[in-house]
């Protein structure tokens, strides 16, 4: 779901240079409710522009890419999350050689919520010390933190990004 960068973000008509898309392809949402109480908490919303809940996510609007990347770095160091970026040239000043863009971070939240029931590939398996295949999800902070149900074991750690 892009939001195509011809639109205007402001709501006073002022158009956009920046944009983050935030999106976690799940049915339900818990993850991107923590993640909304986040940006609330550190008031990293404060410099957007324009925020736009969408489907699957929430838009932020930004008038500058500095902060922009400011979210987008946020947003990398409290969650377990990827991103991607483009721009798109908007104009650009023949004379004097000035080209300006607008940018787009689309940032995927992963898709594992609080709770779940989560199967593990036999790589990330044997990563976690041979965790069983069949883990729960105990907890979602910066890290993914797992608990093996056929052991007694504690919380495991799978850093980042889970597969």
């Amino acid at each position: 779901a892009v939001v195509s960068t011809q639109s205007t973000g402001g709501s006073d008509g002022e158009a956009w240079r920046a944009l983050v898309q935030i999106r976690q392809r799940t049915v339900h949402k818990k993850t991107m409710f923590y993640v909304e109480q986040l940006i609330l908490k550190h008031d990293m919303h404060r410099d957007a522009m324009t925020i736009r809940e969408m489907e699957g996510g929430i838009n932020f609007y930004y008038s500058a890419k500095n902060n922009a990347r400011k979210m987008v770095d946020f947003l990398l160091s409290v969650i377990p999350c990827q991103y991607k970026t483009s721009q798109e040239l908007v104009s650009h000043d023949i004379q004097s050689n000035v080209f300006n863009y607008k940018y787009t971070y689309f940032v995927e939240i992963t898709p594992i919520c609080k709770d779940e029931v989560v199967c593990l590939t036999v790589g990330t398996s044997r990563y976690l010390n041979h965790m069983s295949q069949i883990a729960i999800c105990t907890r979602i902070s910066d890290n993914i933190h797992l608990m093996d149900p056929c052991t007694p074991c504690g919380d495991r750690h799978t850093g980042k990004h889970a597969d």
